[in-house]
């Protein structure tokens, strides 16, 4: 870089009309809402049970998510199930106790987000009471459970007993807001 300073760099980047350290006259940020539902579907009864979970974007997650802003991201790629019962923190950066891993099954972009979902047909992910979620980002690993998982949001909510008579879908929604 000769005869360039970072500051002369920088000052190229952001306009000559604002000073190193000065704040721009506009703002305008942009907030990420990360929201998870559960369907548990009975086809012999007829029966369906929707629920919402609180979930938390982690840190791991907040990355990802800048990475694939910036281009050298990938999008979230698996959502994983477990039996692990912990509080979500932001420093989570796995499923606590991961039982079932599987390939998003269906993304739809929305207008202002994306909707990611796994379905669970009646022989899938059976035998265990699940009270964990985590969308996940593999990146160019096969995305079995147990490999190396970028893990995005993480949640725990009151368990869901998968068995044959029970389908299972489980649906993230990004919604991006401008303020």
């Amino acid at each position: 870089m000769s005869g360039k300073t970072i500051t002369s760099i920088i000052r190229t980047i952001i306009g000559p009309s604002i000073a190193i350290g000065e704040k721009p006259f506009f703002k305008e940020e942009l907030s990420l809402g990360l929201n998870l539902s559960i369907h548990t579907y009975n086809p012999k009864k007829d029966e369906l049970i929707v629920r919402r979970a609180k979930n938390l974007i982690v840190t791991t997650g907040i990355e990802s998510i800048r990475d694939l802003i910036g281009g050298t991201g990938f999008r979230p790629s698996h959502i994983g199930l477990g039996t692990g019962t912990t509080a979500v923190v932001a420093g989570d950066t796995s499923i606590e106790t991961e039982q079932f891993r599987d390939e998003i099954t269906r993304r739809d972009d929305l207008t202002a987000g994306n909707e990611f979902q796994l379905f669970l047909g009646l022989n899938d992910g059976n035998t265990f009471t699940y009270t964990e979620a985590g969308l996940l980002q593999t990146g160019f690993g096969n995305g079995s459970s147990g490999d190396p998982a970028t893990l995005i949001a993480r949640s725990v909510f009151t368990g869901v007993t998968k068995n044959n008579s029970v389908e299972l879908t489980l649906t993230w929604t990004w919604t991006l807001v401008a303020s």
